[in-house]
């Protein structure tokens, strides 16, 4: 009951208003899905891949001092030449220049779980011990390519040996801890990666499920708000409809005159536009009937007009026959008998032209205006049949003179003619 009494424009408003928040919630739930996968993606390439890089580029490097380390002893006889230990050295310094810049870039970044973090400082441990063992060898490496005498270069050469003995132990477990890292940092990016992919697949599914409801909810509105809407015009259209028919009994019914709405503010006018209809239509029913009643009364009056002008104008044939002494005056009667008739067939066709205009409003009643024009025209032309009745009486009136200035006449000559007269006498008073 409360949606039907909403506004046209408020329930418009409403479903925009529904279908934003939908259409909010879903892109905030895309964005937020969005903005987790990209925050765990950009962790992975900004800190995953370049510890990765990193520890691999520490292994490379470990690795290749090793190697170099490894060739000056298995070549002893070379390193009696200064160049080749000159040339170990120097790759030997170079790789430490970037093994410390690579062991600072893992040292800075932090740990993505406890297991990487106690590798770490496992590394850090052996990384000191071999560092300082890797600076001792250098200085070996320099004596030996600055001694001159081969006795120097033996005993370098055998102190060499010595702490070879005692990195190589320390390298092998470096290696094996830097493998762990990268086996560790591997397995967590991974973890990271199935996470991301995870949740992709679960924010895909509820996405789609949120939209399918969104779509779903948004279409049941529209239903609603269009059946609010169209089904009420479509009752009032069926009114309307109805009513152009002739049926002004029908009404809008209560459930939609009810309605605070524009349908129902509608309803309410087709209700009151019928009503008045009807009250017009009985306004024009009574005056018909008065004008029918009075087209009526005014035929009977010239009816009796006519009968009374017929008799008179038979007494006076009866007398002209009689007298031929008023001849001239039953000329004049017969005269004013032969209008009176004329007036009489007048009287009769206008009042036939009345009753006939009076059928044509009754035919003619659904156009309102052109009816009330209508009967306009028909009450002035009754009212000029009323006048020409009325000329109709004056002529009645002086024929009645006539035939009394005639029964005088009559009347007189029969006292003249004394017992000749008598007939005269009778015919006199029967005029």
């Amino acid at each position: 009951m409360l949606w039907s009494n909403l506004k046209i424009g408020r329930k418009l408003a409403l479903g925009f208003g529904a279908v934003t928040v939908i259409a909010f919630l879903l892109g905030a739930a895309g964005l937020a899905g969005i903005n987790r996968l990209l925050t765990d993606f950009s962790y992975v390439g900004q800190t995953r891949i370049p510890d990765m890089l990193a520890f691999s580029r520490l292994n490379y490097l470990e690795m290749l001092i090793r190697a170099e380390s490894l060739e000056g002893l298995r070549s002893e006889g070379r390193f009696y030449e200064g160049v080749n230990v000159g040339y170990i050295l120097d790759r030997r310094v170079r790789a430490r220049e970037e093994m410390d810049a690579a062991w600072e870039t893992v040292s800075a970044s932090s740990r993505h779980s406890q297991r990487g973090q106690q590798l770490l400082d496992i590394l850090m441990g052996q990384f000191e011990v071999w560092t300082r063992y890797q600076g001792r060898l250098d200085g070996i490496l320099k004596n030996l390519n600055e001694a001159s005498s081969e006795e120097r270069r033996g005993e370098l050469f055998k102190e060499y040996s010595e702490l070879m003995a005692v990195i190589l132990p320390v390298s092998d477990v470096m290696g094996a801890t830097l493998e762990d890292l990268l086996k560790n940092i591997q397995s967590e990016t991974e973890v990271i990666v199935e996470d991301n992919m995870d949740t992709a697949s679960c924010l895909t599914k509820i996405y789609g499920m949120v939209l399918a409801a969104g779509v779903l909810a948004a279409i049941l509105l529209t239903l609603t708000i269009s059946g609010s809407i169209t089904k009420p015009l479509a009752a009032g259209v069926e009114l309307l409809a109805s009513i152009r028919g002739g049926d002004l009994s029908a009404e809008a019914p209560l459930s939609l005159i009810s309605r605070k709405d524009e349908v129902g503010i509608l309803a309410g006018a087709v209700n009151d536009l019928s009503a008045d209809l009807r009250a017009q239509i009985a306004g024009i029913g009574e005056v018909t009937a008065k004008l029918t009643s009075a087209a009526a009364q005014i035929s009977a009056s010239v009816s009796q007009v006519a009968a009374g002008a017929e008799e008179t104008s038979v007494a006076v044939v009866d007398t002209t026959a009689t007298m031929e002494e008023v001849r001239t005056t039953a000329e004049i009667t017969t005269k004013k008998s032969r209008e009176v008739a004329e007036h009489s067939q007048q009287g009769l066709l206008l009042v036939q032209q009345g009753k006939s205009v009076t059928d044509a409003l009754f035919e003619t009643v659904g156009n309102i205006g052109d009816q009330m024009n209508s009967i306009s025209e028909t009450i002035i032309r009754l009212s000029e049949q009323s006048q020409e009745v009325g000329e109709i009486a004056e002529t009645v009136e002086d024929l009645a003179e006539q035939s009394n200035l005639l029964a005088v006449n009559a009347a007189v000559e029969a006292a003249k003619a004394g017992e000749q007269g008598k007939g005269f006498s009778v015919v006199a008073r029967e005029i």
